[in-house]
C-alpha cells in the first residue's frame, strides 16, 4: 500500500519523520537504528578485520584523535600504521557496507522498497526548506557568529565522537522537559564579549556518549555514573568552539566547561545579568535523542569569576 506522510512534520532525521508521520512505529524505528549500527562498521573495526591494523595501533590512533580533529584515517596514515593503498581499500568498503536507515527500514519489512525513493524525495524538500529558514534566523542575531560556531562544535563533537550526526529542530522553542544531563561551556572574547553554552542531553544521548568514550568493557555498562566520559565530551566540545571562532579572527580571552547549566555558576550568571544579555534557545535532535544548547551572551565588560577549566 502507498503511505504518504498525513501531515507535515517537523523534519529531523528521515526516521524520525516518517515516525513523526505515523508511516513507522518507534519500535520499528529502534529496530532499524540498531542494524544500522551492527551493519556501518567504524575504519578501525574494519582495519582490524581485514588485518591491516592491529588492536594496540588502533587504540594509539583513537587516543590521538580524541585530541585531534583529524579523521582516523589520517592519523593512521601520518602514523605509518596504514599505507595509502589500504586507506582507500578501507573507505571504499565502508561506503559500500554503509547501511542508510531507510535501507535498513526496507531489509527489516517495515517500508515498502517502492515507496522509499519517493519519501525520501518529499524528506528532503521539507528539510531544506527548513533549513534555509532556520540559517536566515540565526544570520539575523546581532551576535551570530558566536551561537553558529557553538552549534557547529557541537555537531563536530557528536560526529566525530559520537558517531551522531545532529541537526537543528527548532530555535527558541518551549525548553524540553526530557532533558536532564547539562554541561555548561562559556568563553570570554578578548574584547570583553561573554558566551555561555548550557548544553542539556537526554538520558539515551548521556549513555551513548559514555559508551562511545568507554576506555574498557566496564565502563560500557556503568550507565549514567560514567560522567567522566560527558565531561571528556563537553572539553572536546569546548576546543572545538573556542577553534572556530579563532578561525573567524575572534582573540579568546578565557574559556571553561563545567558540569550544569548557568544556574549552577553564580559568579558567571552575574556576569550575564539578565537586562544585559541576549538568549538563544537552540534545539537540536540526534538519531538517539533530544539536545538543547541555550546561548546567553553579553558584551558588559566584567571580569568572569568562574575560571575552571
Amino acid at each position: 500500500m502507498t503511505q504518504t506522510p498525513a501531515t507535515k512534520p517537523n523534519p529531523i532525521f528521515f526516521g524520525q519523520y516518517l515516525l513523526q508521520a505515523g508511516i513507522i512505529t518507534e519500535a520499528q524505528l529502534q529496530e532499524a537504528l540498531a542494524l544500522q549500527e551492527r551493519h556501518n562498521q567504524l575504519l578501525g573495526e574494519l582495519a582490524l578485520s581485514r588485518g591491516y591494523l592491529s588492536e594496540d595501533q588502533i587504540r594509539e590512533t583513537t587516543r590521538e584523535q580524541k585530541l585531534l580533529d583529524l579523521p582516523f584515517g589520517v592519523i593512521a596514515l601520518r602514523k605509518n600504521f596504514l599505507t595509502p593503498q589500504q586507506l582507500d581499500d578501507l573507505l571504499f568498503s565502508q561506503i559500500v557496507a554503509t547501511t542508510l536507515i531507510g535501507e535498513a527500514l526496507v531489509e527489516l519489512g517495515h517500508l515498502p522498497a517502492s515507496d522509499l525513493g519517493r519519501l525520501l524525495k518529499e524528506y528532503n524538500f521539507h528539510e531544506e526548506s527548513r533549513q534555509r529558514g532556520i540559517e536566515a534566523r540565526l544570520r539575523s542575531l546581532p551576535q551570530s557568529s558566536l551561537v553558529v560556531a557553538g552549534i557547529e562544535a557541537l555537531h563536530r563533537t557528536f560526529l566525530r565522537f559520537a558517531h551522531s550526526p545532529t541537526t537543528i529542530a527548532v530555535l527558541d522553542g518551549p525548553p524540553l522537559t526530557d532533558l536532564s544531563w547539562s554541561f555548561l561551556v562559556w568563553l570570554e572574547t578578548i574584547d570583553g564579549t561573554r558566551v555561555a553554552m548550557a548544553t542539556s542531553l537526554s538520558e539515551r544521548n548521556a549513555l551513548k556518549i559514555a559508551a562511545k568514550l568507554a576506555v574498557s568493557e566496564a565502563d560500557v555498562h556503568c550507565d549514567l555514573r560514567c560522567q567522566g566520559r560527558n565531561r571528556l565530551f563537553f572539553t572536546i566540545v569546548k576546543r572545538y568552539f573556542v577553534h572556530l571562532l579563532k578561525k573567524q579572527g575572534i582573540q579568546i580571552a578565557q574559556a571553561g566547561m563545567r558540569k550544569g547549566d548557568v544556574a549552577a555558576s553564580p559568579h558567571l550568571s552575574s556576569t550575564l545579568p539578565p537586562e544585559n544579555r541576549q538568549d538563544v534557545r537552540v534545539q537540536l535532535v540526534s538519531p538517539v535523542g533530544h539536545i538543547e544548547a541555550r546561548f546567553l551572551l553579553s558584551d558588559r565588560k566584567q571580569p568572569v569569576a568562574d575560571a575552571e577549566t
